[in-house]
C-alpha cells in the first residue's frame, strides 16, 4: 500500500522552483566603451558580495540586482561587482563611479543590460512578469 504524501510536501517543491528560478537569474552588461561583456547570476552572489558591497556603497549588491529597477547606479554597481569577479577583486567602487561620474560619460561608455535565462536566451518583458495587457488601458466602445 502507498503512503500518503507529506501535507504540505506539494508546496515546499513550489517554493523550491520558484527559489532555483530565482538563483538562476542572470544579467549581462557589455560595455562598449571597455569593450567587454560580463554575466552575473543572482545565484553566485553570497554574503561577501553584499558586505563589500554595503562597504563601498551603502547598499547590499543583491539590492542591485532587481531586474524592474535597473538604473545607472545600479548597472555600475554590478559592472563594479562583474570586474572584481572576472580579475580586478581588489578594485573599489570610487574608482568606476568616477570613471562614468555623470550621465553623459556614462551613455558614451554604451552600457548594454540584458537580463537572460541560464541558457543565455534574453527574457523578453512576458518572462519578467511585467503586465503588458493593453485591453485594460483602452477606451470603452460605445
Amino acid at each position: 500500500m502507498a503512503k500518503a504524501p507529506t501535507p504540505g510536501a506539494s508546496r515546499q517543491i513550489e517554493i523550491d522552483q520558484q527559489v532555483e528560478a530565482e538563483l538562476s537569474k542572470r544579467i549581462r552588461i557589455t560595455c562598449a566603451a571597455e569593450n567587454k561583456t560580463y554575466e552575473l547570476e543572482f545565484g553566485d552572489l553570497g554574503p561577501r558580495e553584499d558586505r563589500i558591497s554595503m562597504q563601498q556603497t551603502g547598499f547590499p549588491v543583491s539590492a542591485f540586482f532587481d531586474q524592474d529597477r535597473l538604473g545607472a547606479l545600479s548597472v555600475l554597481v554590478l559592472w563594479w561587482t562583474m570586474l572584481r569577479r572576472n580579475g580586478k577583486p581588489n578594485l573599489q567602487f570610487a574608482k568606476v563611479e568616477a570613471k562614468y561620474r555623470d550621465n553623459r560619460r556614462f551613455a558614451a561608455a554604451g552600457f548594454v543590460v540584458e537580463v537572460i535565462d541560464a541558457d543565455g536566451n534574453e527574457l523578453g518583458e512576458d518572462d519578467l512578469g511585467y503586465d503588458t495587457d493593453d485591453d485594460e488601458a483602452a477606451v470603452p466602445e460605445g
